[in-house]
Formats: C-alpha cells, structure tokens, sequence
C-alpha cells in the first residue's frame, strides 16, 4: 500500500478512532485496543467516524486470537496475525474471515 495517508479522527464530543488509513479513495478507521474484551462503548467512536465519514467497515486491533464481527461493519482483527504480516486490516480476507 504505497501512497497510504495516516491519521485520526477525533470531534468536538471526544469520539475518537486511532487510526485512519486512507489509501485514494478508500479509508479504514481502526480503533486500537489493549486487552481481549471489546465492550459496546468502545465502539462508540468508531461507529460515530463509520456514519460521519460514510464508511461500511471498521476495525478494532485486539490481542484475542481471531476474527470476530461485532455486527454493523465492526470487526475485531487480532494483535498477533497482523504483526507477523499475515493479516492486513485494509485486506478484503480481514472481513471474509470473520
């Protein structure tokens, strides 16, 4: 992903994403995470970033062990497989995955 542009995204009510991608047209908002548990608040921002920026998916970067999809676009993509360069967050394989 030559040309890739990386920023965040934050508003006036403090929702935030850590991570936007954006490679020409396309953008993927990734929300970063410490530990396994994904609650409904912690997708709070990312929804908020997916509806004001138009977007049908975002991620949240967790240290579980796989793919989950969290409904709305939303999917959990683990720590481990996107470090050792098996798994990309921009890859269509992140989504048929989970």
């Amino acid at each position: 992903m030559t040309g890739a542009r990386f920023t965040f995204y934050r508003t006036q009510a403090d929702a935030e994403v850590d991570l936007l991608v954006q490679s020409g047209r396309r953008i993927w908002p990734i929300k970063i995470k410490l530990g396994i548990d994904v609650r409904h608040y912690d997708t709070v921002g990312l929804r908020h970033c997916m509806e004001d920026l138009k977007l049908e998916r975002g991620f949240i970067v967790t240290r579980g062990e796989s793919i989950r999809t969290l409904g709305h676009g939303i999917y959990t993509l683990p720590w481990e497989q996107i470090a050792a360069g098996k798994l990309y967050p921009w890859s269509d394989r992140a989504v048929e995955a989970g």
